[in-house]
């Protein structure tokens, strides 16, 4: 509540320098008013996060798990690179996404970034832009149901593009590194997460967006970094994982501090067919 009140209080500040600057520079009341309501998006967007952390810190782990699948386990579910896999794994991904919010005409990502993080768009949009002959030129564009900054998570390679928002966009957040571990431990998810990523790289359009960068040498390094997935796909079942299996065979048991707090997550998944990004359907310049 102290991060909220100050918040708050910056926002005042803020707003009172820039009305101050209006008025010593003898800006027209519509520019004065614009400075205003960018102000004003900004500060509420923020609160909205802060606010939505500040509840979810609050709440035992099996109830954020629940929320989390609640509002995003059918937005992660229709993403391409996770079509198809089990369960389990959405169940893993969903539990460890963060949820952000960011305002109209904000950097996520950069050109050139270290690969941290990948994103998927609750709502909202994205532009995707490049640097050419000293400035930068949008190639595509990202909309709700859609990821963006994979292939340097995947790859552990540079940040494509830059990423910027086209309007207030809703984002979900997963670390690089929570990403490889959780997928480590579902080996056959991982094949079929390459698979559906060197079926993107393959796409119409895409050898144009990644013009002047090797998609062989991509999906080499892709192959690379989801090997230890690769390489465990024949480890039999333990024990535990059959009896598991044969009691709850189509859910997901999460145990929380005692049997009253236990989740028991169910699924239910409709096949539909693959979607991959608009920016790689052809939306070029």
């Amino acid at each position: 509540m102290i991060d909220i009140t100050m918040n708050a209080k910056n926002y005042r500040e803020t707003v009172q320098a820039a009305m101050s600057f209006a008025q010593r520079n003898r800006l027209p009341s519509h520019l004065e008013e614009q400075m205003i309501s960018h102000l004003t998006l900004n500060f509420r967007t923020n609160l909205e996060g802060l606010q939505q952390k500040v509840i979810l810190d609050s709440l035992p782990n099996a109830i954020r798990t629940s929320i989390s699948h609640h509002h995003f386990h059918s937005v992660i579910d229709k993403v391409y690179l996770f079509h198809g896999v089990s369960d389990g794994l959405l169940f893993q991904l969903v539990r460890e996404m963060k949820a952000e919010y960011f305002a109209p005409n904000k950097d996520v990502i950069l050109q050139n970034d270290v690969p941290t993080d990948f994103y998927i768009i609750v709502s909202g949009a994205v532009e995707l832009l490049v640097m050419k002959n000293e400035a930068q030129v949008v190639v595509g564009e990202a909309r709700k149901g859609e990821l963006f900054g994979e292939i340097g998570v995947v790859c552990f390679k540079h940040q494509l593009f830059t990423v910027r928002t086209k309007r207030l966009t809703q984002l979900l957040r997963l670390d690089r590194t929570m990403f490889l571990k959780i997928v480590e431990g579902y080996p056959d998810d991982g094949a079929t997460i390459m698979n559906h990523f060197i079926q993107h790289l393959n796409d119409p359009g895409m050898e144009q967006l990644l013009e002047g960068i090797s998609i062989d040498n991509l999906i080499a390094r892709g192959r690379e970094y989801l090997k230890v997935a690769e390489q465990t796909r024949d480890v039999p079942s333990s024990r535990d994982d059959v009896l598991l299996s044969s009691v709850v065979p189509d859910a997901v048991l999460e145990t929380g501090e005692s049997s009253s707090s236990a989740v028991v997550a169910p699924w239910s998944r409709s096949q539909s067919q693959s979607r991959s990004p608009a920016w790689s359907r052809g939306m070029l310049p």
